[in-house]
Parts: C-alpha cells; sequence; structure tokens
C-alpha cells in the first residue's frame, strides 16, 4: 500500500505552488501578498497558497477561475523537476 501523507505535509508542497511558465506573473502576486498581509484581517497563513493560485489565474489572459482550466490553458510546466514530488504523490495515490 501506498505510504499515506497527512494533510500538513500535502498543504506544504500545495498544489502548483507555481513555479509555472510565468515568473514575472509571479512576481506580482507574491507582492499582492504582501500587501494583503498589511491588511487588518489578512489571509491565513494555511489559506497563502490557494490565494497564490487564484492571483496566478487571474493575471493570465482569459482570467480562469478554476485550476483545472489553467491546467488546460498550459498556465503550469509539468514537465518542470519542481513538480515531480507532486507527480509522484499523486501517482502514488492511483496505485
Amino acid at each position: 500500500m501506498a505510504k499515506q501523507r497527512s494533510p500538513e505535509s500535502i498543504t506544504k508542497k500545495k498544489l502548483l505552488l507555481v513555479e509555472g511558465k510565468d515568473e514575472k506573473g509571479m512576481e506580482c502576486v507574491n507582492r499582492f501578498i504582501e500587501c494583503a498581509r498589511q491588511l487588518e484581517n489578512p489571509p491565513k497563513d494555511k489559506d497563502i497558497a490557494k490565494v497564490k493560485v487564484q492571483g496566478f489565474l487571474a493575471i493570465k489572459p482569459g482570467v480562469v477561475a478554476k485550476v483545472g482550466l489553467g491546467t488546460k490553458k498550459k498556465y503550469w510546466d509539468f514537465d518542470s523537476a519542481t513538480l515531480e514530488p507532486l507527480k509522484n504523490f499523486l501517482s502514488e495515490l492511483v496505485t
């Protein structure tokens, strides 16, 4: 049986913490996150990865609101070595 990981370890690797094809776009998203952290009611740390992914999707042409649609539009480079741990984890789940 495949080794199960805790939800916390999965969270740390976070689906698509966007080492994607648009590094300049991520610089914008990261500046947005830093600004949002200064708000009176900032995003919780546990939600930052989701905020980053949604921010990344929001700056793409033809804005999409779902990761699946962003994937179809090839917003992420799934051949990137950065995503190998994610691909291995998903592979373990289905075998």
